[in-house]
């Protein structure tokens, strides 16, 4: 999350707009006090934040003063499929971040307007995430006409299960062949060309166990 709050920010910069900043755990006592400060005179914009940091009552305090100024015109939570995803499991301000961030953003009765923004719920996550965040009104969700993503390319094949009796490949044997197409796909000799010190080549294996057969441990 910290990661993306400062992804954001520079991306907004490179477009010419810098009237943006965070508060965030990374930054010493000082910046932090120096940007809750700033965040009351109603220079900046845009303000990231991670949901925790409505529960700390500087915070709270620095959004009340600069509420008596400047009404705070919209609330957007970015990668709302954490409200379903972290809140249930282990981050529980995520739960509350609907209710927290209208309870202290209000200026004279009047809330601004939620957005939840997330490339990647599902209908279960996004009617939890609509739910959690109390945004049930008819209309409230916009989706796009379609999801084809030209950048991306998607090849699925079918491994049969490893069988002793058989003369099928194994899991880590259909790996490793396509680690070679990879390979041949980017111009490389072998897959161990790949792997070369003097070169990085990144690539993501996803595994579903840490542990056992075929965890992360072992493929590793």
């Amino acid at each position: 999350i910290l990661a993306l709050m400062f992804d954001q920010i520079d991306n907004l910069y490179a477009y010419g707009i810098d009237r943006v900043h965070a508060i965030s755990s990374e930054m010493s006592n000082d910046e932090m006090v120096r940007n809750q400060n700033e965040l009351t005179t109603g220079f900046f914009i845009f303000t990231y934040i991670s949901p925790e940091r409505f529960t700390k009552e500087p915070f709270r305090s620095a959004i009340r003063t600069l509420n008596k100024i400047y009404p705070i015109s919209q609330i957007a939570v970015d990668e709302a499929h954490c409200v379903s995803q972290w809140g249930h499991d282990f981050r529980a301000a995520y739960l509350v971040v609907g209710k927290n961030s209208r309870e202290h953003t209000s200026s004279n009765g009047l809330i601004p307007p939620v957005s939840a923004l997330t490339g990647t719920a599902s209908k279960l996550v996004l009617e939890d995430v609509r739910r959690e965040l109390s945004i049930l009104e008819t209309g409230s969700v916009i989706t796009p006409s379609t999801f084809l993503r030209k950048e991306f390319q998607f090849h699925s094949r079918l491994i049969m299960p490893d069988d002793n009796t058989q003369k099928t490949k194994s899991m880590i044997d259909n790996l490793f062949e396509l680690l070679e197409t990879i390979a041949g796909d980017f111009g490389f000799d072998s897959v161990s060309s790949l792997f070369s010190p003097s070169s990085v080549h990144p690539g993501i294996v996803f595994c579903r166990t840490v542990e056992g057969s075929y965890g992360v441990a072992q493929l590793a």
